[in-house]
């Protein structure tokens, strides 16, 4: 039996395949933090399980470093680059230094320091331009420390210029965009102020 079904219908329905993938890619970004997470306490029993609360941010962060880490050190090994990863991660959502310690001399002893401070001076750019690229929408979103909360934007911004050149209005795309976003129940950010954000990234990236 042959299904017709109307251009709208089939506008809605590829609109909807594309932004499924915002929702997987959400639930990636977490899923890596937990597995991080989790070789480093198995590995070198260090618990940082408070962690997996920014897990989606905190893999927005660390994905691109992992990938920087693996093209130049092929020899080591998942748990070495776990716990480089970890201890980047702790250094930017943590505040505890006695916690933040345990991990940098551990990080020392295995002898990963050197890579850790390289590891770290690529965050540190990688933050910078995503802070000034945020502060560039004029959003109020506070201090510094908050803005990297929304660093799983990161690795989704190919996949934001693509939605922002559709056919929609810029506040019903960026609707679209949370709703996917926030489906995945792994981004702490309220509905509405992420609306505020996709919506001022969206037109921002239509300009280009």
């Amino acid at each position: 039996m042959d299904f017709l079904i109307t251009e709208g219908q089939l506008k809605f329905l590829l609109e909807s395949e594309k932004n499924s993938k915002l929702t997987s890619d959400m639930k990636e970004l977490h899923s890596f933090t937990v597995n991080l997470v989790n070789k480093v306490r198995k590995k070198f029993e260090l618990n940082f399980k408070f962690l997996v609360t920014w897990g989606t941010a905190i893999g927005g962060l660390v994905v691109p470093l992992d990938d920087y880490i693996r093209q130049g050190e092929l020899s080591l090994s998942d748990d070495s680059i776990a716990l480089v990863l970890v201890g980047v991660a702790c250094t930017y959502f943590y505040q505890n230094k006695k916690e933040l310690k345990k991990i940098l001399d551990k990080i020392e002893e295995h002898g990963l320091t050197e890579l850790f401070e390289k590891a770290l001076s690529e965050a540190e750019v990688l933050r910078k331009e995503f802070t000034v690229f945020l502060s560039g929408l004029n959003l109020t979103l506070g201090a510094t420390v908050e803005m990297i909360h929304y660093a799983f934007i990161i690795p989704i911004i190919n996949d934001l210029i693509r939605l922002s050149h559709g056919d929609a209005g810029a506040w019903e795309t960026s609707e679209i965009i949370v709703e996917r976003l926030l489906a995945s129940g792994v981004v702490l950010i309220s509905g509405q102020v992420l609306i505020d954000v996709i919506n001022k990234i969206v037109k921002r990236l239509r300009r280009f």
